[in-house]
C-alpha cells in the first residue's frame, strides 16, 4: 500500500519562516557592517597616503635635479612592496628618472593628490604631480596594493559570514520546526479520531501559550459544546422513543376502543375517550413545545443581549405572574433581595429561568408551604435562588435531573414535561451561571451562581 504523503512540510512552518527571515537580517546587517567598515578603512588609508605622498613631494621637490635623480633611485631600491612611484619628467613629458613609463593623461601638475585611474595601478591608486622651476614635473604616488587586500579580505569575509549564518539559520529553522510538527501530528492523530466520532478527545495544550497552545484552546472550546450537544442529542432520542412511547399507546388505545365503540352508539363513552385522546396528545405536544424552545435557547446562546435592568422591576414581574397561584394554592411567595439594586443580564431570559423554577416549586410544594426567591448581588458574585419546601430530589439523580426529559421518581405523578430544569440549564449555559441542586429536608434549593460581569 502506497503511503499518502505528509502534508506538513517544515518550510512552510511559521518558525522555520521565522528563522530564515532572522538569518536574512543578520546577513543584510553583516553586509551594511562589512561595508561601512570598508568604507571608513578606505577613507581612512587614501587620507593617510595623501598625506604621504605630500610629505614626501614636500621634501623631494627643494632639491636639484642631479641630487633628485639619486633620491629617487635610493627610494625605490628602498620600496620591498613595490607600491610607491617617483617619476621626473622633462617639459617635453619624457622621463628622466623613476619608475613611471609615462606621465599619466589624468594627473595635472597643480600640487594635489589625485586618483589615478590607469592600466597597472590597482583601484585607489593616488599620485601628485607639480612643476619644477626649470619646466620638469615631479611624480609622486602609491599603488593600492592595500586597499586591494583589504577589499579581497572583506569579500572573504562576507562570502564566509554568509555561508554560515544561512547553513546555521537553516539548521536552526528545520531543528525549531520540528516541535511544531510533532504537535501537528498529535494534532491529526486526534482530529481522526474525533472525525470518527470520539467526541471526548481534546488537543494537547503544552503550556507554552504560543499560536498552537491558543488554537488548540479555541478548538477543545468548540469540541466540549459539539460533544455537549451531540450527547443532549442522544439523550433526546432515547427520551423520545422512552418517554413518548406512554402517551402514544394512550392515543392509539383511545381511537381503537372508540372505533369499536362507534356502532354501539354510546356517544357519552365516545366522548371520554376523545377526551383522553385529546390530553395525551396536549401532553406531547408539550413536550415538543419544549424542546423546540430549548433548540431556540441554544440559537440564542449565539445571539444573546446582555443589558442592565433593576432588579425591582425583574421581582415585581416574577410577583405579578405567581399572585394568582399563591392565592389558589395557599402557598407563601417570598422574595428576599441584598446587594446591589441593578444586575446585567438577559431581562427575558433570567426571567424564564425563575419562571421555571418556581412553577416546579409550585408544584411540587404542599399547601401552606413556604417558597423563596433570594436574589444576592455582591461587588463579587451574583447568586439567585430558588427554595421550595418539597419533597426534594434524591441524590444519585441529581447528576441527569438537567437533561432534557428526565423527571424524578417524586414527580412521576405530576403532570409535566421533564424540560423545565433543562430549560434552567440552558439559560444558566448562556448568562455563565453555574446551576446547583441542593436538598433542604424539607425542599430543595436550585441554586444559580455566577462571578459579576465586569
Amino acid at each position: 500500500m502506497k503511503r499518502s504523503k505528509s502534508p506538513f512540510n517544515f518550510k512552510k512552518t511559521s518558525v522555520f519562516r521565522l528563522s530564515m527571515m532572522y538569518t536574512a537580517a543578520l546577513i543584510v546587517g553583516v553586509v551594511a557592517l562589512l561595508l561601512a567598515i570598508y568604507l571608513q578603512a578606505t577613507r581612512y588609508l587614501i587620507h593617510q597616503g595623501d598625506k604621504i605622498i605630500l610629505g614626501q613631494s614636500t621634501v623631494l621637490m627643494p632639491m636639484p635635479d642631479p641630487q633628485l635623480r639619486v633620491s629617487i633611485q635610493d627610494r625605490l631600491k628602498g620600496d620591498l612592496r613595490g607600491v610607491n612611484f617617483y617619476a621626473l619628467f622633462d617639459p617635453q613629458r619624457r622621463l628622466i628618472a623613476g619608475n613611471l613609463p609615462a606621465l599619466p593623461a589624468d594627473i595635472i601638475a597643480d600640487g594635489k593628490p589625485r586618483a589615478l585611474n590607469q592600466d597597472g595601478f590597482q583601484h585607489g591608486a593616488r599620485a601628485i604631480a607639480l612643476h619644477r622651476a626649470n619646466g620638469n614635473v615631479l611624480v609622486v604616488g602609491y599603488d593600492a596594493k592595500t586597499l586591494s587586500g583589504l577589499r579581497h579580505i572583506m569579500i572573504v569575509c562576507l562570502i564566509a559570514n554568509g555561508l554560515i549564518l544561512t547553513i546555521g539559520g537553516l539548521l536552526v529553522g528545520i531543528f525549531l520546526s520540528r516541535v511544531p510538527i510533532r504537535r501537528l501530528y498529535t494534532i491529526e492523530k486526534i482530529a481522526a479520531r474525533v472525525r470518527k466520532g470520539h467526541f471526548s478527545q481534546r488537543l494537547p495544550i503544552s503550556g507554552r501559550g504560543d499560536e498552537l497552545d491558543m488554537l488548540s484552546h479555541l478548538v477543545n472550546q468548540m469540541l466540549e459544546e459539539i460533544q455537549f450537544l451531540i450527547n443532549e442529542m442522544q439523550n433526546v432520542s432515547n427520551n423520545i422513543a422512552h418517554d413518548l412511547r406512554t402517551p402514544l399507546h394512550h392515543i392509539r388505545d383511545q381511537l381503537y376502543f372508540l372505533v369499536n365503540e362507534w356502532d354501539d352508539d354510546n356517544k357519552a363513552q365516545g366522548k371520554v375517550r376523545i377526551i383522553h385522546a385529546l390530553a395525551s396528545t396536549d401532553k406531547l405536544l408539550t413536550r415538543f413545545k419544549a424542546l423546540q424552545r430549548l433548540a431556540d435557547l441554544d440559537n440564542q446562546k449565539r445571539h444573546q443581549a446582555n443589558h442592565e435592568f433593576l432588579v425591582k422591576e425583574f421581582v415585581d414581574e416574577i410577583e405579578e405572574l405567581f399572585y394568582p397561584y399563591t392565592e389558589d394554592r395557599g402557598i407563601d411567595l417570598d422574595f428576599v433581595v441584598t446587594g446591589n439594586d441593578h444586575m446585567v443580564g438577559d431581562k427575558g431570559l433570567l426571567i424564564e429561568a425563575v419562571f421555571n423554577l418556581i412553577d416546579n416549586a409550585f408544584k411540587f410544594s404542599p399547601t401552606g408551604s413556604k417558597i423563596t426567591l433570594s436574589i444576592t448581588l455582591s461587588e463579587d458574585e451574583e447568586i439567585i435562588a430558588v427554595c421550595d419546601g418539597g419533597p426534594g430530589i434524591l441524590t444519585e439523580e441529581k447528576k441527569y435531573m438537567t437533561r432534557r426529559m428526565q423527571r424524578g421518581r417524586s414527580s412521576l405523578t405530576i403532570s409535566g414535561s421533564g424540560m423545565g430544569l433543562a430549560i434552567v440549564a440552558a439559560i444558566a449555559r448562556i448568562q455563565k451561571f453555574e446551576l446547583h441542586l441542593e436538598n433542604r429536608y424539607p425542599g430543595l434549593c436550585v441554586t444559580l451562581k455566577r462571578q459579576k460581569p465586569r
